[in-house]
């Protein structure tokens, strides 16, 4: 009896909705967020002070991977942000204007000597 009404229950579910569907799931490319976050996290308990290096910095919050972990280690956490747009980086300097230990950069980087015609 207890097979049965399980069996019954497993085949008798509503088909998933939209929102369970494949296209309505987050972005998986977001999901690595949290393990580099983890990784800067364990770095710095063994190190005890850690320099990071982030090119295309964007605005510093969108999407971005180490903004909690500066943010939260002010003291043990340097950082030098690189982003080449200039209005993109105005967003990014008021975004990390409080923090000491943060340099942010309107440089584009690339090969030595070359030359980057902006679009």
């Amino acid at each position: 009896k207890v097979c049965n009404r399980q069996m019954r229950r497993l085949f008798s579910r509503k088909k998933p909705t939209a929102a369970a569907s494949p296209a309505a799931r987050p972005d998986p490319s977001l999901e690595n967020l949290g393990f580099i976050d983890g990784f800067l996290t364990g770095l710095l308990a063994r190190e005890g002070k850690i320099g990071v290096v982030q090119c295309g910095a964007n605005d510093g919050v969108t999407v971005d991977p180490i903004n909690k972990f500066l943010c939260r280690n002010t003291a043990h956490a340097q950082a030098v942000l690189v982003e080449p747009l200039p209005d993109v980086f105005d967003q990014l300097k008021a975004n990390y204007g409080a923090q000491n230990n943060v340099s942010c950069l309107n440089i584009a980087l690339g090969p030595e000597g070359s030359l980057i015609e902006k679009k």
